[in-house]
């Protein structure tokens, strides 16, 4: 660009291919869409691509560890604001003012190629081009010309950079030819000391020349401030100002550097300055340094005013933001921080202190996990005792006590006077490890001398009505009690009977038997850890057995029974209706029942077991809130939510909200004993379990085996000890019902689920999620292959018949083209099918067959792979491709680029695909047209439905049209969404659709032979 602005532009900092550069111009800037960004962890570092561009972000995202993160679309937004500011900057260039483009190693057809594209994006511009390439042969265009620059590593020099804008004529002579002449030609209102960087010496003779320009003597003034000289600073300064008394600038300079030197009050500088500032003279340029002074007057609101008039000035300068945070931290501004703090991070890693400055600014917005990771970062740039005992206390906050503790002790030898502070948070996290009791879920009772006074067969007992209460009391807390008494057990059940007690007592066991494995014998039919249970007896000879054959144990004598409704494991849960009491009651029964069977499968197939899935979790979330933190035996994941009801409500919030493919659900249980009411959850996120977990009311049912298979055999990643394996045989005595609590006929027989195949975009993996719990699924989603991308199109159903000669299969040996589908095989009883991705493939024609084909890379973004090396395949990837340059050649001779989307193509392709589907069920989905953040993909999704609709009604297929279920942008997955991702409930009422349409009488699926 012509002039001297120091300021950001659009191609700053970007690595960007000649390829990339031309979309970029064609396109007009609107590029760099959220769709098309991809992390490159295969480069170090991790870096952000614009796969249609080529174009690498290394700084343009928040950095970890020299890494750009997993989460960088989080800061999207900000990201695409700076650019779309940058490229209004640039067309604003381009229209008033003279601009020359600069480029390195470029080739004069390259050259004439981009001068067309910036003549057609920029018609009339004044406009001329320099390409410099270490190639000595020089070249000539119609706008530019091409000139030798060696690149040895020295093009980051000001120096030849000076030399050759020097030489064509787009600079001054270069600073270490400067003269008092051509000084005092050209000083202007630039900063000659920072921008040309000019030595003492030559100011010093710029001087001696002009003694009266007062420029020179701000210019040596300033010199001396960079290298700290401020006494010499302010004795030019206050030369300039006698010359110039009303020259704000000389003002400026002279109070800036009497206040340095100490010869000025801090109250007299901040005076004048803030007259300067308001004065409406003051260049932006002296923002930065006001600031300053402003808040070394504890003037820090006035600071705060003028460090965002720099950042406005000059946005591409880290520095100013880590000001301003410094000034939002004087003013307890912890949002502000963080919001400034986040922008300094996209321009630059931040230095470890700004990192502690955001981690306290997160912490005080609530925003733990981010403040934990900002305060990892501080750590990990150096040790400081504020660095450890910041981020021991975010560790402790996020419930990771053993976490925060080593980060106390990694503090320790940094303490010095702050040694007993940290003691005491030592010690409040070593009472937070110290192993509390568990809370009790089950309580046995000795009766002699325990529950009722005296000795059943010695003499009588008499029955004490607080311990009868005391036992309605705990059930109605959702605690269960039992009974383990060595007495005849006839007269103890009568007495137990009479009194009252009998109806809240399970697993009695009386008899003359060891009380140890009697317990253990309790224990085990409820299902319980022994830790979870409290055994209570006057016999310290019994309590000492019992633990003994029973590990974990809690135990108490008889002493203990009158505080026993305080004790805070006594506490339980509200449960007024005694429905946990019922629910053991079933178990009970079930196992007795077991027990005279004695074979446990055939037992359980005549037990009619019913499973219900259910999807409306915060509707039940009490509930789920107690599974997920209180279960153990058959939790594998163990995942926990906060204690309290509200904070876990948002925290199970954020977990469905943060990953777009997921899917949580409850799970019913019941059987021809009883009902048992949720026994299970589970939140499934891109095929792998996050929370899979189950009541032990339910164990040794085969439930969560049978959930696992209706989920699709999710991954599941076991944390800790448990009673199982979710990955067994699908259980075959289990019946999938709509609602296990209800006694209605079972959803379908296991044995005999229709088949339904799903082919679409990938987002309709979160449609089938719900469609796979009662039909088998087919479903054909694009999927990696050798980099390249497998599209289910139109075209590649069509291509399998196609190809389907000697030469089609010769070919296809050969290429990244996988045809298969159960349309053409008719496998399904029901095609559900999208036709979204045909926007996102491009067709080429094979040389050799005359056939269109689809291909997609992520790592070649042109749309023409035959103007891309192998060589730059192997670069952007930073290893060798899964196919060899062999291959690459074979595909660049044998193919020709078609172009995009071909709608006669498409017609055809998809007439010949509903031809192959009569007699079957097919329910088209018509695409969004109305909601999305991207107009371009909206109008080729019209375009799409143009085709297919009319095809659909001559073939009197069913439709489902999107139009009806994504109505505002709350229908997406994201505000910014371009229109092809949709909120969980959107998936949820179409799968509904699509089961109504499939269930409708007229459309009665067949039973497979």
């Amino acid at each position: 660009m012509h002039g001297r602005e120091n300021v950001a532009h659009f191609f700053d900092w970007l690595a960007t291919p000649f390829s990339g550069l031309l979309r970029i111009l064609e396109a007009d800037f609107d590029v760099f869409h959220p769709e098309n960004l991809i992390l490159r962890t295969d480069l170090d570092p991790h870096c952000v691509e614009d796969v249609p561009t080529g174009v690498l972000f290394h700084h343009q995202f928040p950095l970890y560890r020299g890494h750009v993160q997993p989460d960088f679309l989080v800061h999207y937004p900000d990201f695409s604001s700076k650019f779309r500011h940058l490229a209004a900057r640039f067309r604003q260039y381009m229209a008033d003012r003279p601009v020359t483009l600069v480029r390195q190693e470029i080739t004069r057809d390259q050259a004439l190629r981009l001068e067309d594209v910036v003549a057609a994006a920029f018609p009339v511009a004044d406009v001329r081009f320099l390409y410099l390439n270490p190639d000595p042969q020089e070249f000539i265009t119609p706008r530019g010309r091409g000139r030798a620059l060696r690149n040895d590593g020295t093009l980051g020099d000001p120096a030849q950079w000076a030399r050759v804008l020097g030489e064509e004529g787009l600079i001054g002579q270069p600073y270490r030819h400067a003269t008092a002449e051509i000084l005092g030609a050209d000083h202007g209102s630039h900063n000659l000391a920072t921008d040309n960087r000019f030595t003492d010496a030559q100011l010093h003779a710029a001087i001696t020349h002009n003694p009266h320009k007062t420029a020179f003597r701000l210019e040596r003034a300033q010199l001396h401030m960079l290298h700290g000289a401020w006494s010499q600073a302010e004795e030019e300064a206050r030369a300039a100002l006698t010359m110039a008394p009303d020259d704000p600038a000389a003002r400026y300079v002279a109070t800036l550097a009497a206040w340095r030197a100490g010869h000025m009050a801090v109250a007299d500088a901040a005076r004048t300055m803030r007259s300067l500032m308001e004065g409406g003279h003051a260049p932006s340029g002296w923002a930065a340094q006001a600031a300053q002074v402003m808040l070394a007057a504890d003037d820090a609101p006035s600071a705060l005013r003028y460090v965002r008039r720099a950042v406005a000035a000059a946005p591409d300068q880290s520095g100013l933001y880590h000001q301003q945070a410094e000034i939002q931290y004087r003013l307890r501004d912890f949002g502000g921080i963080v919001s400034t703090l986040r922008m300094a991070a996209r321009l630059a890693p931040l230095p470890g202190h700004y990192e502690h400055m955001l981690a306290n600014g997160l912490e005080a917005i609530g925003a733990l996990e981010e403040a934990l990771a900002a305060s990892e970062r501080a750590v990990a740039s150096g040790e400081t005792f504020h660095y450890h005992y910041t981020q021991a206390g975010l560790l402790l906050a996020l419930d990771r006590p053993a976490e925060a503790l080593a980060a106390c002790q990694r503090a320790v030898p940094l303490a010095g006077d702050l040694l007993p502070a940290l003691e005491q948070r030592i010690a409040q996290i070593g009472a937070l490890l110290a192993p509390p009791a568990e809370s009790v879920r089950l309580v046995i009772w000795d009766l002699d001398e325990t529950f009722w006074r005296g000795t059943l067969t010695e003499g009588g007992a008499q029955p004490v009505a607080a311990h009868v209460d005391l036992l309605r009391t705990l059930s109605q807390r959702g605690i269960i009690n039992a009974v383990c008494s060595k007495n005849d057990e006839a007269a103890a059940r009568d007495l137990l009977r009479a009194c009252g007690a009998w109806d809240h007592i399970v697993f009695p066991r009386i008899a003359f038997a060891p009380k140890g494995l009697l317990i253990r014998d309790i224990i085990e039919s409820a299902q319980l850890r022994a830790s979870t249970v409290l055994f209570i007896d006057d016999n310290p000879m019994n309590l000492n057995e019992a633990v003994h054959y029973n590990p974990g144990l809690q135990v108490a004598d008889a002493e203990y029974v009158a505080q026993l409704a305080d004790d805070p494991r006594m506490q339980g849960k509200p449960d007024p209706d005694m429905t946990r009491l019922a629910h053991y009651r079933v178990l009970e029964q079930r196992q007795a029942e077991r027990r005279l069977a004695g074979d446990n499968l055939d037992f359980l197939r005549h037990s009619n077991v019913r499973v219900s899935l259910h999807y409306d979790v915060m509707a039940q979330f009490p509930r789920i809130l107690d599974l997920v933190n209180r279960t153990n035996q058959l939790n594998f994941t163990k995942r926990r939510w906060p204690e309290t009801a509200e904070q876990a409500r948002d925290f199970a919030a954020a977990e469905l909200r943060e990953c777009f493919n997921s899917h949580a659900g409850y799970v019913k249980v019941a059987d021809q004993y009883g009902q048992y009411g949720i026994c299970g959850f589970f939140l499934i996120r891109e095929g792998v379990a996050h929370h899979f977990l189950f009541s032990c009311r339910a164990m040794n049912m085969g439930i969560e085996q049978f959930v696992w298979h209706r989920l699709g055999c999710p991954r599941v990643d076991i944390n800790g000890a448990v009673s199982g394996s979710p990955e067994g045989p699908d259980p075959d005595w289990i019946t999938l019902t709509e609602d296990a609590d209800a006694d209605g006929a079972p959803v379908t027989s296991l044995a005999s689920r229709p088949v339904i195949c799903v082919r679409g975009a990938c987002d309709l993996s979160m449609m089938t999620h719900y469609l796979r719990v009662k039909y088998e699924t087919i479903e054909e989603f694009p999927y990696p292959y050798q980099e390249w991308s497998i599209h289910p199109l139109a075209r590649s159903v069509a291509l399998q018949r196609e190809l389907d000669t000697p030469a089609g299969r010769d070919l296809l040996a050969r290429i990244p083209v996988r045809v298969g589908s159960a349309i053409n095989d008719r496998s399904a009883d029901v095609y559900v099918l999208s036709f979204s991705s045909e926007v996102f493939g491009t067709l080429y024609r094979s040389r050799s067959t005359d056939l269109l084909l689809p291909f997609n890379s992520s790592v070649i973004p042109d749309q023409d792979f035959g103007r891309i090396g192998y060589e730059d395949i192997a670069r952007r990837l930073g290893h060798a491709p899964d196919f060899s340059a062999e291959d690459w050649r074979f595909m660049q001779t044998e193919f020709t680029c078609h172009g995009p989307l071909d709608l006669q193509q498409l017609e055809n392709d998809v007439t010949a695909m509903f031809e192959t589907l009569r007699g079957r069920t097919v329910i088209v989905l018509m695409l969004n047209t109305r909601v999305g953040g991207q107009s371009w993909v909206l109008d080729a999704f019209a375009k799409i439905n143009a085709v297919v609709r009319p095809l659909v009604a001559r073939y009197g297929y069913l439709s489902i049209d999107l139009a009806d279920f994504v109505r505002t942008v709350a229908d997406l997955d994201s505000p910014d969404d371009v229109g092809v991702h949709f909120s969980r409930a959107v998936y949820r009422r179409l799968a509904e659709q699509v089961e109504a349409l499939c269930c409708s009488p007229a459309r009665q699926l067949p039973v497979p032979a």
